[in-house]
């Protein structure tokens, strides 16, 4: 019964997420991967986090270098985009798409005004990605409580 009032709980959560354009269908396509393996989503969201601190960290370097070569910060940000879309991240999506456009226009102003954009959206997207995983966790932890005891019984 607790298992089923956590998913129904991360289910609404999830969906006020998408209501705020947070998340996208994307992702309900990418957490139906937990009924084939439970453990994947929590793995998928490290994943994601890991690597696109990573990659912000890089378009963070690379838009303050004196020499800023533009077609490294067109690389970046295509592999933000990419992760972005696949795990859901809408609104995150969509401001990488405005420092796409200012780095095809070789406007280092306007590539910095969205780079803000971008990790905000990256933070609200981290820290709620962040809250969907440690309550994967929970519910995988008490269903194989559950399991134990029934195994036990």
């Amino acid at each position: 019964m607790v298992g089923i009032n956590i998913r129904l709980q991360q289910t609404n959560f999830i969906k006020h997420l998408q209501d705020q354009g947070i998340l996208d269908n994307n992702f309900n396509n990418f957490l139906s991967l937990r009924i084939e393996n439970p453990g994947l989503v929590v793995e998928v969201i490290a994943g994601f986090i890991h690597n696109s601190d990573t990659t912000i960290s890089e378009l963070n370097d690379q838009l303050h270098a004196d020499d800023l070569d533009f077609a490294k910060v067109g690389h970046y940000v295509h592999q933000l985009k990419g992760s972005s879309a696949s795990i859901g991240g809408y609104r995150m999506v969509l401001e990488v798409l405005g420092l796409r456009d200012g780095c095809y226009e070789g406007d280092r102003n306007k590539c910095f005004e969205a780079f803000e954009k971008v990790k905000e959206e990256y933070q609200i997207l981290k820290e709620n990605l962040v809250i969907i995983s440690e309550v994967q966790q929970l519910e995988q932890t008490l269903m194989a409580n559950v399991a134990a005891r029934r195994a036990r019984a």
